[in-house]
């Protein structure tokens, strides 16, 4: 097959050029054929191991004179992640782009989606992250579309095990990431859903185990703040309430939001998870202490 992105070996690291990178994209938007199944191999493993982390909370500066554009749910959309991309520009040291979870499911290219990721990691380390979403979960990618991508696009042999590999993988991802503008500027907590259901500092965040698959029904403690962080969604009313997405799911009010920025020395919560019903693509909550970015 004719190669899309060329990566190389310098060393012991693996490189990708800047034109191989735009080459790439522009075979992309063509929306003709599949990525070769060695190249997404190998895509994966080297843009993969960049973004597995051993804790799950990543911090995460803003560059001087630069930004960092947050992207919500894009499950499978790839013309949506092309658009964005043409909109605010290409991952570079001062664009860097946090992608907040939800990259799998629904859509027919999230293993492109994926690639796209993975091949500006690898040209730019620094400059591309990703949170786990509650689709990054084998549970959730049985159902809703992931799996079935992989084998449709590459048969069922290497489809599972390219499906395998992606499952592995989401366990190594981080659940949030705290992003600062400036030494002492304001400080975001990006999670994917929501804040835990009981109080919480930072540095208990970082004892999660977060390489597991996500609870169905959480045990208390450090299940439950996994599973509130892929899952919950914010609540009109303060307080702790149900939700309609399961028994388990729980909805945090804006004065949970508050004691969990306050606690945590944080500005501001950015979640996404959910569709905003203005149609805007995100919407303020909580007296404007939650952000939901779609």
């Amino acid at each position: 097959d004719e190669s899309w992105v060329q990566l190389e070996m310098v060393g012991e690291d693996v490189v990708v050029s800047e034109e191989s990178v735009l080459n790439f994209l522009a075979r992309l938007k063509t929306g003709r054929g599949h990525i070769p199944f060695g190249e997404l191999r190998a895509l994966l493993e080297a843009g993969g191991n960049l973004l597995r982390v051993e804790k799950p909370l990543v911090t995460l500066d803003v560059p001087e004179d630069g930004r960092v554009v947050i992207v919500g749910d894009t499950h499978g959309q790839l013309e949506d992640v092309l658009w964005i991309l043409f909109k605010n520009g290409n991952p570079s040291p001062q664009n860097v782009y946090l992608f907040n979870g939800d990259v799998a499911d629904r859509g027919k290219n999230a293993l492109e989606i994926f690639a796209i990721l993975f091949a500006f990691k690898i040209l730019h380390p620094d400059c591309v992250h990703l949170n786990r979403g509650n689709h990054e979960d084998l549970s959730m990618n049985e159902h809703f579309g992931f799996r079935r991508e992989c084998l449709r696009k590459y048969g069922v042999s290497k489809g599972v095990e390219l499906y395998d590999a992606f499952s592995d993988f989401f366990l190594w991802l981080p659940l949030y990431h705290t992003v600062q503008a400036g030494r002492d500027g304001p400080r975001a907590f990006v999670v994917h859903a929501g804040v835990p259901r009981i109080p919480v500092r930072l540095n208990q965040l970082e004892r999660v185990e977060h390489r597991i698959e996500v609870p169905t029904e959480p045990a208390p403690g450090m299940e439950e703040i996994l599973f509130d962080c892929l899952w919950a969604d914010p609540q009109s009313a303060d307080g702790i309430g149900t939700n309609s997405r399961g028994a388990a799911v729980i909805t945090f009010g804006p004065d949970v939001t508050e004691r969990f920025l306050k606690d945590n020395h944080l500005s501001l919560l950015i979640r996404s998870h959910e569709v905003p019903r203005d149609a805007h693509g995100y919407k303020w909550q909580h007296n404007k202490l939650c952000l939901t970015v779609f």
